[in-house]
Order: structure tokens, then C-alpha cells, then sequence
């Protein structure tokens, strides 16, 4: 009787180990807020097999306005892309997703946080603004035990070479910000302070690997609010530089695909044209407008395919979290003539749906008036595309002005 009790026993522990509730690596985005002005939410749950399990939510969160919309799935069974829906008198809180199969059934306690008042009266910027742009990793190093962070691809750090990390940081920003402000700055640039887990050359922050973390060099998310709110107390606004086109080949959304169109893929390795005016020629083959749009930036910076309502969603989620989280003032658009056209007509609603005041302007480092044109908030270049944007970087003055400023000889230099 005993070794039959002592068999089964052995058998329960086997099943609850074969079926033990799975890691879940990733949940993005982390958190979210009631009172938006867009109720849908896309919730990205990565774990290893986590489209065997049916979602739903919980009846007491359903009680409370949580409804589950629907769930997705892709042909890589870590992914589950759940589509929430926020009801207006929903209640700031935490609110159980369920996730159950045959074999068992556990929840997962999503959080909703109440929204700042002032979110929607964000500053934006105007031609009265004097901007100054950062690059944290090259500026003050305000915190010397981050230079070198352990498990991170590359520890160098050498302020002698070009390529490695020299040890600048947020908290080196923080602490010059009376200087800034007394240089008359009212917009702070950074680039982009995303995490960059690169092997090389990652200072610059144009290759993220998280979404939703900052850079453990630069310092974390709380450093980075902690900075925003010390240059709102200084009438300094924020502008926030921010990636649609591409990403870093080490983010784990790119070392465990979604799914194979989540980013443009070709038999070999295909760099973009860079060629802008494939946009706007009408006698373009589409071949060469394709290439320009779906090329990859450089070898490390894997494109990604906006016209996947996944990405597109992603996207568009993660920026408005981060405005929300830090009361961003004003968005940089780097790369912005390489993303889907479509895209960027969407997204653009949907940022200034949700911030009226949003001041959103666009890296169009194009050559030719017409082409920087076309990418014009309203333009008459090409009528089926609108960009909406509030401001372009203006590289026909940067053309015009730079050769003057170069080409002097030595003995007309003052």
C-alpha cells in the first residue's frame, strides 16, 4: 500500500514538474495608466511556450473594467500579444490575467496607474526655444560605478578610443543642468539613453536592445525621470530621441523573432539605398523604393517591418509610455524617412490623439529641397502622403552653410 502511495506521489511531482508554470521573461509594457485617451492595450507576454495557454482576465478585474479583446499569436509559441480594453471608470490598481491549459492555470497581476494631471499640458517646444543637444556617454561622467557594468557585451572603457564607452552618464547631465540653464538652454536633447547592449560601438544609443529600459551605463529609469523633473523645475523641456527604423541585433525581440516579418529579411545581407527621392518619384520602380524603405541601416541594426500591425502597435505604445512616465516634452525622430509611409501617417494620430501639444520633428538627412519637402507636416509634393510633423532637421541650411564654415583657408580662419 505504501509503495503504491509513494508511486503515485512520485508521479504528481513528475506531472508538476513537466508542467511547472512558465518564466516569463518579458511583459511590455511593464505597466500602464487608466484614463487614456485610447482604451485598447497590446500586452507582450514572452515566455517559453505561452501560446498553450488560453488568456483571459479575471472576473473581479472584469468587474472593474478590464475586458480582454482578443489574443494573438505568431508561429513562435514564446509569443501571446494580448489586446485589453480600459473602460473609462476603470480604477487605478492591479488586475489578474489568466493563463490556463489542460494541465494547470496560473495569473499574472498587470498594474494600471493613475495618469499624471498634467501629462496632457505637456510644453512642447516653439522657435523661441534654444535646444542643446547630449550625447551622455561624451559628456560627465556623474557616477564613476557604472562605468563598467558587469553581463553587459561590451566593458570598455577608454575615453582615448573612439569606440569604446567613456563613462558619461545621466547623473553627469543632472549635475550641469544649472550650467545648462544658465547658457539660456530651454530644450534638453539627448540621444537616445535606451538600453544598448552591443558588443560595439553602442555609446551612441541608435541600436536598442529594451524598449523599456534605460542603458544600466547611462543609469536606470528612475535616474532618468529623476532628470526629467529637475529640468522641468528649470523651465527646461525634454525632448526625447526615439527609433522606429531599426533596432540593435542583440535585443531579444530580434534573438527570439516574434515572427519572421517582424522585421524586413532578405537571402543575404541588404543595406538600404538611402536614396529618398525613391519616395516621391513617380517614375520610381517600386523595386527601388522597397530597398530604400526595407534595407537594413548597417549589419547590426535589423529593419523593422512597421507595416506588421504587431510592430506598429509595439511602437507606437512604447513612446506614448514613455511620455507618460516622464512627461516628455517634444520627440526627435531619428531615421524618419526610413519607415513604413503608412506607419507614420498612423502614428503620428495616435501620439497627438493622446498629447495634443506633442511637438514631434523628424531627421530627414536628405539631399534636395523637394525631398526634405515631401516629409513636410502638409505637403503638395505628393498628395498620399501627410506626415503631420510638426518640424524637420533642416539639412539644406546644414549643406549650405557648412562649406563657408570648412573650406577657409588657413590664413582666412579668424
Amino acid at each position: 500500500m505504501n509503495r503504491i502511495l509513494l508511486a503515485a506521489c512520485l508521479c504528481c511531482c513528475a506531472a508538476i514538474s513537466l508542467f511547472a508554470k512558465p518564466n516569463i521573461e518579458h511583459i511590455e509594457p511593464p505597466f500602464w495608466w487608466v484614463g487614456m485617451q485610447n482604451s485598447h492595450l497590446q500586452v507582450v507576454i514572452h515566455a517559453k511556450n505561452i501560446a498553450q495557454y488560453r488568456v483571459s482576465v479575471s472576473p473581479q478585474s472584469a468587474e472593474r473594467g478590464l475586458a480582454l479583446r482578443s489574443t494573438v499569436t505568431t508561429e513562435n509559441p514564446n509569443y501571446a500579444f494580448i489586446n485589453l480594453s480600459i473602460a473609462d471608470n476603470t480604477p487605478a490598481g492591479k488586475y489578474d490575467l489568466v493563463f490556463s491549459n489542460d494541465k494547470e492555470r496560473f495569473t499574472y497581476a498587470y498594474e494600471l496607474r493613475p495618469r499624471q494631471p498634467d501629462r496632457r499640458r505637456l510644453m512642447g517646444l516653439n522657435p523661441s526655444d534654444v535646444m542643446y543637444l547630449i550625447m551622455p556617454d561624451r559628456f560627465a561622467n556623474g557616477d564613476p560605478s557604472n562605468d563598467i557594468v558587469k553581463n553587459t557585451r561590451q566593458t570598455t572603457l577608454n575615453r582615448d578610443t573612439l569606440g569604446w564607452r567613456h563613462g558619461g552618464d545621466l547623473r553627469g547631465v543632472i549635475n550641469h543642468l544649472d550650467y545648462l540653464a544658465d547658457l539660456g538652454i530651454t530644450a534638453l536633447w539627448l540621444n537616445p539613453t535606451l538600453e544598448n547592449d552591443q558588443p560595439l560601438w553602442s555609446y551612441h544609443g541608435y541600436a536598442c536592445t529594451n524598449h523599456y529600459q534605460t542603458d544600466p551605463r547611462l543609469g536606470n529609469n528612475d535616474i532618468y525621470l529623476e532628470l526629467s523633473d529637475q529640468c522641468h523645475r528649470r523651465g527646461i523641456k525634454m525632448v526625447q530621441d526615439i527609433i522606429h527604423n531599426h533596432v540593435g541585433d542583440q535585443h531579444w525581440l530580434i534573438r527570439d523573432l516574434p515572427a519572421a516579418d517582424w522585421i524586413h529579411q532578405f537571402p543575404k545581407f541588404t543595406k538600404t539605398t538611402y536614396r529618398a527621392t525613391t519616395l516621391l518619384d513617380p517614375y520610381r520602380a517600386d523595386a527601388d523604393k522597397n530597398l530604400m524603405l526595407n534595407g537594413w541601416f548597417d549589419a547590426h541594426m535589423p529593419d523593422l517591418n512597421q507595416d506588421n500591425p504587431l510592430v506598429a502597435t509595439y511602437l507606437t505604445q512604447n513612446n506614448i509610455w514613455w511620455i507618460e512616465y516622464a512627461g516628455i516634452d517634444a520627440l526627435r525622430l531619428d531615421t524618419y524617412a526610413y519607415s513604413s509611409e503608412a506607419f507614420k501617417q498612423q502614428w503620428i494620430k495616435a501620439i497627438l490623439h493622446e498629447y495634443p501639444n506633442m511637438s514631434i520633428f523628424g531627421e530627414t538627412w536628405v539631399q534636395g529641397l523637394p525631398t526634405q519637402l515631401y516629409f513636410h507636416g502638409q505637403t503638395k509634393v505628393k498628395q498620399d502622403f501627410q506626415s503631420q510633423l510638426t518640424g524637420l532637421t533642416d539639412f539644406q541650411l546644414y549643406y549650405a552653410i557648412k562649406p563657408p564654415l570648412t573650406n577657409l583657408s588657413a590664413g582666412q580662419k579668424a
